[in-house]
């Protein structure tokens, strides 16, 4: 289930997930690149991933933020008055203000077309990549859920804008009360069962990419550690957890605290 550029509030309830070969559910919206500026108002603006494109992505009214496309910082705000497709990949915008000054390869992205999220009394089992690849700025629940030997991480909340071009920014993700059961067994040694990871070339600490996430009351059987990694992001909860230490991982992790591999983040409050 693949949601892009969507708006309202996407609930997904009481579902089997099994045996997929990509995402069961990526939540997303698009970094389009800046190609061009014309005159102070006028951008065009193109699709960069092979496998998005050929339609329509703006009306009149959406609201876009400009997007450091090595940082990932967002770093000035404007709005559509007219969108014009010039072909199935390029679209030229008139904006309501003056353009700011645009750097090579920085994009924009359509943050009007984002939507909340509730995912949960969901089960994910035997999957090579992830459970659930979320990123939406607007309030994201996931609970209750069970993740069952994701071959990645069970929950990853991404955000690029140089390889598949999802974006956004994560503001307010709460993750609760879900069982994790040997998730991430694949080849990436950083990544666990839960993964808050934007891929930015630099985190700036005065913009982080990511907001707020809170990770409690979940039960984690881990195959590896860290069982949580978070990047470049403001503010992280991860209290009331609990996990189960199998012979496997007896000696690699110490302690009943869940394993967290933390960088560039604000406050990180553990209990």
């Amino acid at each position: 289930m693949h949601f892009s550029l969507c708006s309202g509030k996407i609930k997904v309830e009481n579902s089997f997930f099994s045996g997929a070969h990509d995402d069961p559910i990526n939540v997303h919206g698009v970094h389009f690149r800046v190609v061009k500026t014309t005159g102070t108002h006028r951008i065009t603006v193109r699709f960069m991933h092979p496998q998005t494109y050929g339609f329509l992505a703006f009306e009149k009214g959406d609201k876009i933020e400009f997007v450091n496309h090595r940082t990932l910082a967002s770093y000035a705000l404007n709005q559509v008055t007219e969108a014009k497709m010039k072909d199935e990949y390029e679209t030229e915008l008139t904006l309501k203000n003056p353009i700011p000054s645009v750097a090579a390869n920085d994009c924009i992205e359509n943050v009007t077309r984002t939507p909340e999220a509730e995912i949960r009394n969901n089960q994910f089992q035997r999957t090579h990549t992830r459970g659930i690849l979320i990123t939406t700025r607007r309030k994201s629940v996931i609970e209750n859920n069970v993740f069952y030997k994701t071959g990645m991480s069970a929950v990853l909340a991404s955000d690029d804008a140089n390889n598949w071009y999802e974006s956004g920014a994560v503001k307010n993700l709460l993750i609760q009360n879900n069982r994790f059961i040997e998730c991430g067994y694949g080849d990436n040694p950083n990544f666990g069962a839960i993964t808050i990871f934007p891929e930015t070339e630099k985190c700036e600490a005065v913009k982080y990419v990511h907001q707020k996430v809170v990770i409690k009351n979940n039960f984690f059987k881990p195959v590896k550690v860290p069982v949580v990694t978070v990047s470049c992001t403001k503010y992280v909860e991860v209290s009331h957890n609990k996990m189960e230490v199998t012979k496997a991982m007896q000696g690699k992790i110490e302690g009943i605290e869940v394993p967290v591999s933390s960088l560039n983040v604000g406050t990180l409050n553990m209990n």
